[in-house]
């Protein structure tokens, strides 16, 4: 069980890393078409 739960963690982390990277290049593309829009 307890090298089970230790995956399970591992997934979790990843998981939740996966989401940080997605948020970070979601709020990236923003402030690029925002820069953008503001120099055009």
């Amino acid at each position: 069980m307890e090298t089970l739960s230790a995956i399970n963690i591992t997934v979790i982390l990843a998981h939740n890393q996966i989401k940080t990277v997605q948020v970070l290049y979601c709020i990236n593309v923003l402030v690029e078409k925002f820069e953008c829009a503001s120099w055009c």
